[in-house]
């Protein structure tokens, strides 16, 4: 029988850690109630109020907070040996998928909260156009979408891209 390998992180710290961040995150929830209104906003909503209004100071305060949260439940995940240990057993490739999301999502909620911006920006006029495309008319196909974005802009897109950027933008 395999002897089981020690997990290489005292959890301990993690788990005080996540106990702080929770009163630390209670506290910012309180004193940032005006934010939190926003996480109930579509896109469009947030576009319009941050056009309007000047306020792209509170989605950045809200993507903040998200970013805090998620780290919580990333600290918490990480600080259970016993099921990162039997997924290394049930399945090693599945271990090792889980592993990178995992350390994926880390990097992501750190980069969020060091201020850093993410690698590919959206370009929120062609995600307009789409949406506004699929609004007009809502029979078409994805491929037809792209055919008529290429007609109007004269720039190329194919069917997939549509598709995938109208879900991230739509509400």
């Amino acid at each position: 029988m395999e002897k089981e390998p020690e997990f290489p992180v005292d959890p301990q710290p993690l788990i005080e850690g996540a106990n702080s961040a929770d009163a630390e995150l209670s506290e910012l929830t309180d004193k940032m109630e005006p934010v939190l209104d926003v996480v109930d906003m579509t896109p469009t909503e947030v576009r319009q109020t941050t056009d309007t209004t000047g306020s792209w100071l509170m989605e950045k305060a809200r993507r903040l907070l998200q970013a805090e949260v998620e780290l919580q439940e990333l600290s918490k995940q990480l600080s259970d040996a016993a099921r990162w240990r039997d997924l290394r057993r049930r399945d090693v490739r599945k271990y090792r998928a889980e592993l990178t999301s995992f350390l994926r999502r880390c990097k992501a909620a750190v980069d969020i909260i060091a201020g850093i911006p993410p690698h590919r920006l959206p370009d929120e006029e062609r995600s307009w156009q789409i949406v506004q495309i699929v609004e007009c008319y809502p029979d078409f196909s994805f491929g037809q979408v792209a055919r008529e974005f290429t007609k109007l802009t004269k720039k190329p897109l194919t069917a997939k891209q549509a598709e995938r950027i109208y879900k991230r933008a739509s509400p």
